[in-house]
């Protein structure tokens, strides 16, 4: 792999209510220099390779971007008032015992429920993990945008296949708890969910939009940004920091009034 550097390799990061500059002095990947073998179509990504030393490193950073992924989705399109917590899970007398213990039939099951609901709600949105309940069967989590009339009766007739339990949230700490939550349920499934999705979410879903200096396609929205974030006045600015003994992130601060920047170094707190 081929690097070069770039004098202001800067990215911002867009959020449902924040903005941030990341300026990143790492390398940049120009190209692939060589050949490349073929990579096989029947290995996921995600997958461990056990030949490979680092195969369970890499597992745990795939781990980690699911995280971010999640919390990303959650952050930008769900709130405390406008969303609900929602819990699926399987009759294994209904749907059959061994149905209820494969998620690739489980996933199927509930790929028809996201289509039934779809069918009767505009612009519905959610995100969900999944594990295992202690009978061995599969059961979903999901944070979701049922409008407020919606009642599990309504939901369990949509579901079909056991179980529904709906819940609205009776605090900002409730649904803070509910958020982590869902990232526990996907954590308890990780040895099983190597090569497979970690989490499932609407198509409509919305992540963080990235808009990179070096990018010629992303330079008037870079501008536009940037000038948006100066004329904040003050605006929290993350760096990341490499030493040769330590990682950290430097906060700065920029006060457009003065001019001046305040920065804080705080050392081994992961960039992640």
């Amino acid at each position: 792999m081929e690097f070069e550097t770039k004098d202001t390799s800067e990215f911002i990061i867009r959020r449902r209510k924040t903005i941030a500059v990341i300026k990143d002095n790492n390398p940049i990947p120009k190209k692939a220099v060589g050949r490349r073998g073929k990579r096989d179509p029947n290995r996921s990504s995600a997958e461990v390779d056990t030949k490979n030393p680092f195969g369970e490193l890499n597992y745990v950073k795939t781990q980690q971007r699911r995280s971010r992924g999640v919390m990303e989705i959650l952050n930008n399109c769900f709130d405390e008032e406008h969303s609900r917590f929602v819990t699926l899970t399987f009759d294994g007398e209904k749907v059959g015992k061994e149905n209820a213990m494969d998620l690739d039939w489980a996933h199927k099951a509930f790929a028809k429920f996201i289509k039934r609901v779809n069918y009767r709600y505009d612009n519905f949105m959610y995100l969900a993990t999944f594990a295992r309940q202690k009978n061995g069967n599969w059961h979903y989590h999901m944070i979701c945008n049922f409008p407020p009339e919606t009642t599990e009766k309504d939901i369990k007739e949509i579901w079909g296949n056991g179980r529904v339990d709906k819940s609205t949230y009776q605090s900002t700490c409730h649904y803070e708890n509910c958020k982590k939550y869902l990232l526990k349920n996907m954590k308890e499934s990780k040895d099983e969910l190597k090569g497979r999705k970690g989490y499932l979410s609407s198509f409509n879903a919305k992540r963080n939009i990235r808009v990179c200096s070096w990018k010629e396609e992303d330079s008037e929205g870079f501008a536009h940004w940037s000038a948006v974030i100066v004329e904040r006045g003050k605006e929290s600015v993350n760096t990341l920091y490499k030493g040769e003994k330590a990682t950290g992130v430097i906060k700065e601060e920029l006060d457009v009034k003065t001019g001046k920047i305040h920065s804080d170094i705080i050392i081994g707190v992961e960039l992640d």
